[in-house]
């Protein structure tokens, strides 16, 4: 292997930064249904709270001048989580960082590779999040025998408040007779 060997699918759980990644995105889904990697150098300790304020804000040109590691492994990173992302079935999505209507720069460079590995966001697939906090149980299936909720518009209403209840839909629960 070479010096810096690149993260593939083969070999990325065996990068020393894979742990922590793992770790940092747990605690990131517990709290909210997406994952963007600003937020995992964040959690990582990588990016300084202030100093991502300032970029958002457009005082600071690159976000990566003021990323607490060196591009290489910012780069490993950002590998590292699309792999972990994939893992757990969350489904990419561009997101677009401005400030004032102006794209909001992550790389020196600018190459559109990078910027979008930077502003792709990782979303939980489905309307459960299973890694939020205090979702230990899966959530509740109805029973076979079970009957559908009554929509609130075919309710019957109070039997003091209507002389005749008729039927208004398939769903109500006065029964009608034959004529």
């Amino acid at each position: 292997m070479s010096r810096n060997p690149k993260p593939t699918v083969a070999n990325y759980r065996e990068f020393k930064p894979y742990p922590k990644i793992v770790a940092a995105v747990a605690r990131i889904l517990a709290r909210q249904r997406f994952v963007s990697p600003v937020e995992v150098f964040l959690e990582m300790n990588l990016l300084p709270a202030a100093d991502l304020d300032r970029w958002k804000r457009g005082q600071i040109p690159v976000l990566e001048s003021v990323i607490r590691c060196n591009l290489t492994k910012a780069g490993h990173i950002l590998r590292l989580l699309r792999f972990h992302a994939h893992d757990l079935n969350l489904k990419p999505s561009i997101t677009v960082y401005q400030h004032r209507g102006h794209h909001l720069r992550f790389s020196r460079s600018g190459e559109p590779m990078i910027e979008e590995a930077y502003a792709t966001h990782l979303v939980v697939v489905g309307k459960h999040n299973p890694f939020a906090t205090g979702n230990t149980a899966a959530p509740p299936t109805p029973s076979a025998d079970a009957k559908p909720p009554i929509p609130r518009s075919c309710r019957a209403t109070p039997p003091s408040a209507a002389p005749a209840p008729t039927p208004r839909c398939k769903h109500s629960p006065v029964e009608t007779t034959r004529r």
